[in-house]
């Protein structure tokens, strides 16, 4: 694979990233607060909600390790200045 190409697929798995950082987060906001359960004034969380937020989680650390191991980190010379850039790219579609 190219660089070019490279660079293109790791800017689509931090956008895939970023997506599921949303989920998650949406997935949080949909639990009760523990101290809410605690006090009695609000139920557990549904077993359909722990499993989504498990989901969610899930998918976030499998592409965040995608990010760390992909092969376009070896094409470049400064890593920080390519991430920024990668970073801004994928944030640039949202």
């Amino acid at each position: 694979m190219a660089d070019a190409e490279l660079r293109e697929d790791l800017i689509q798995v931090r956008r895939d990233f970023l997506s599921a950082q949303d989920r998650l987060s949406a997935a949080g906001r949909a639990l009760p607060a523990y101290a809410a359960v605690i006090a009695g004034e609000a139920e557990a969380a549904a077993d359909e909600q722990r499993e989504e937020w498990a989901a969610a989680q899930e998918e976030c650390r499998r592409l965040a390790v995608a990010i760390q191991e992909h092969p376009y980190w070896e094409t470049v010379e400064d890593r920080k200045a390519a991430r920024k850039e990668i970073e801004a790219a994928a944030e640039s579609d949202r």
